[in-house]
């Protein structure tokens, strides 16, 4: 592998929105493992241990990607339809109609070839005509804001969206490693009380850590958390419109 090719590899949406959300579910199980190893220097479980668990986070990382992709169509049906869609919409926006008819004059300057909808009676007499356009305009243009440097909003946004709809494709796997980890952990350190033992500092980490990652996934990775940077990022969309 080139030194080019190895760093489109790791750009910053591979590792924020792929490798991190495979990070924080391989990593319990790590530390759960360094918290029992820990005492006997020199094991070398711990660094084959290090090797397991990074092979593992770049099989996650693809199967997160797979998993997130498969997760829209739940997710849009949640929202009531794909984010750009509705903020296209003359009947399902939250903006006004002036609002709204701006948009459309100029995604039709951007793209004559597509017939949009002119009022929401237009969309209601043939939704699934309409939303196959609105689709097919989405599609045009992401790909037209692909160029990071002059589109650093959308590109930002677009990360933090896969990196938050990765993370709640994967959740419950991340539950149930956070959860292992963490009675694993306690029980290490339950143990090390009852052979009245020094407990080690890396036994604490683990269980700590462990127990917040576990808090994080079940109370904040949600439905409604992945929806704020979904709209988000739709808008970025639509305000490159402005210079394209």
């Amino acid at each position: 592998m080139t030194e080019q090719s190895a760093l489109k590899l790791l750009d910053a949406y591979t590792l924020r929105a792929r490798f991190t959300p495979a990070l924080l579910i391989v990593a319990p199980l790590w530390l759960a493992i360094a918290a029992w190893v820990a005492p006997a220097l020199g094991d070398p479980s711990l660094p084959v241990s290090g090797v397991i668990g990074f092979a593992a986070v770049v099989l996650l990382a693809e199967l997160g990607r797979d998993r997130g992709k498969a997760s829209e169509a739940t997710l849009f049906e949640c929202w009531g339809g794909m984010p750009s869609v509705l903020l296209m919409s003359h009947s399902r926006s939250a903006l006004s109609g002036d609002a709204i008819a701006r948009r459309h004059s100029k995604l039709r300057a951007l793209f004559p070839n597509f017939s949009l909808p002119n009022s929401a009676e237009d969309e209601r007499g043939n939704w699934p005509a309409a939303d196959s356009i609105y689709r097919s305009i989405s599609e045009a243009l992401r790909e037209l804001t692909r160029d990071k440097a002059r589109f650093p909003l959308v590109f930002e946004e677009n990360t933090s969206y896969g990196f938050r709809r990765n993370l709640w494709a994967m959740r419950s796997l991340g539950v149930a490693t956070s959860g292992f980890a963490l009675v694993t952990s306690l029980a290490n350190i339950l143990l090390a009380v009852h052979r009245d033992t020094p407990l080690q500092p890396i036994s604490i980490l683990s269980a700590a850590i462990c127990a917040a990652l576990l808090v994080f996934w079940l109370w904040q990775v949600s439905v409604e958390w992945v929806r704020v940077v979904a709209f988000a990022y739709a808008e970025r969309l639509f305000a490159a419109v402005e210079v394209l």
